[in-house]
């Protein structure tokens, strides 16, 4: 077993990202290493690295001072809880791999949290396994994902939702159309000025104008790494819902294997009737269709989501700390 820096980790993120998709019962997209590592950077900046490398895989995990002044060993994403520590295909191996280094550094960490993992099956049945005769476990948040099959296309995903929700789509499609809305797509277009673009939407929209966007600080640097990173994997979708040469909407995502995950949609205050963040929607739906996505996992679960989606994923959030 090996220590690393963030910045080893960094330089092995194909490894970490290979082992992560063959991590059963996970988010893959928000345990790789395009959503964590920015995640740590950005939001996690004064915290110490406490990460291994195995022949069973990586436990990736930073340390963070508690409010109660004790030292507790977090996920690299620990802000939404969606991203889990572990990477590899063997839950009984990594749970162990983490106990060994609890076991090394018990001088630094008071506890463990442990997030984006089912509350019940194999990850959760290790870890109790592992850690029920020497530490308390109690559980925490559960996080929720809606998710969406685009099996049978474009008619099969629509043929999935409620009546009422496909005529208000033809309604805002047809308004669209006589109202001069057109849109762009972009995969591998230079990561930059995109995201520029991006960012002068979301500050322009209701959220941006109150100051609750994501274009301020942490969260501009996180989307801003995650997008630079998503785009040297190909891996970067989005799509510009536009009228009259101005950018009015946009939907952003990236795509990990068969699956889509959205990341963030806004439009410009003032644009409400023209429905640019479902007109987006259903574009970036068409195109993720045509590319042979068959999932369109589109984050963490909101009553607007759910329209759109038919699945759900659910994780908890698992704190462990030794009996005293």
């Amino acid at each position: 077993m090996d220590w690393l820096t963030l910045d080893e980790l960094d330089r092995n993120a194909k490894e970490f990202d290979a082992l992560v998709y063959q991590t059963p019962q996970i988010d893959t997209f928000c345990s790789a290493s395009a959503w964590t590592i920015p995640a740590a950077r950005t939001m996690l900046e004064s915290a110490d690295p406490f990460i291994t490398r195995s022949e069973d895989g990586f436990v990736a995990m930073m340390l963070t001072p508690m409010s109660n002044g004790l030292q507790a060993a977090v996920p690299l994403e620990i802000g939404w809880g969606l991203a889990a520590p572990f990477a590899g295909p063997d839950q009984e191996r990594l749970v162990a791999q983490l106990r060994r280094m609890w076991a090394e550094q018990s001088d630094r960490v008071n506890a463990l949290i442990v997030s984006g993992i089912p509350a019940s099956g194999p990850w959760s049945e290790s870890i109790v396994k592992t850690f029920v005769s020497t530490h308390r476990i109690g559980l925490g948040e559960t996080c929720g994902r809606c998710m969406a099959s685009l099996d049978g296309g474009l008619d099969g995903y629509l043929a999935r939702r409620s009546p009422g929700f496909r005529a208000k789509l033809r309604q805002a499609i047809r308004r669209a159309a006589r109202s001069g809305v057109d849109y762009e797509y972009h995969c591998k277009d230079p990561t930059e000025s995109i995201f520029e673009r991006v960012l002068a939407v979301e500050s322009d929209s209701w959220k941006g104008r109150a100051g609750q966007g994501f274009d301020q600080p942490p969260g501009e640097d996180f989307y801003r790494l995650m997008s630079k990173r998503l785009h040297q994997q190909d891996s970067l979708r989005v799509v510009f819902v536009r009228q009259e040469d101005q950018d009015i909407g946009f939907v952003l995502g990236g795509v990990a294997g068969p699956v889509y995950r959205g990341l963030q949609m806004s439009f410009r205050a003032g644009y409400e009737e023209l429905q640019p963040g479902n007109l987006g929607q259903i574009k970036m739906i068409e195109r993720l269709i045509a590319d042979g996505v068959s999932t369109y996992d589109l984050g963490t679960d909101m009553p607007y989501k759910r329209r759109w989606a038919e699945q759900e994923f659910t994780t908890q959030m698992f704190a462990i700390m030794p009996y005293v």
